[in-house]
């Protein structure tokens, strides 16, 4: 797989308002990868927690989309479970008043 030499769609629409940390593409993932877990403590907020929890998921999806592309077996089906469980959690926690 070869990386696109052009900037993200983010980047071209917005141009010069682009923050310097956000507009130098990574090389790498920014993410953790698959199966390490962020510590999480008594003292650890529930906003931790949570982002935490949207971090993982963000990166398995992440981490499977080259198997999805092979169509390795079962996949797809972590993929999907991985996007329901994102999904939930981001309409659990959406900060809207109750």
């Amino acid at each position: 797989m070869q990386r696109s030499r052009s900037a993200s769609k983010l980047a071209r629409a917005l141009g010069n308002r682009l923050p310097a940390r956000l507009s130098a593409q990574p090389t790498r993932p920014t993410h953790a990868p698959h199966g390490t877990k962020t510590r999480k403590t008594k003292r650890s907020s529930a906003a931790d927690v949570v982002l935490g929890y949207l971090s993982e998921h963000t990166a398995r999806i992440t981490d499977l989309d080259i198997a999805v592309r092979r169509d390795q077996p079962d996949a797809v089906h972590r993929m999907r479970v991985s996007a329901r469980r994102l999904r939930s959690a981001l309409k659990t926690f959406r900060g809207d008043p109750a």
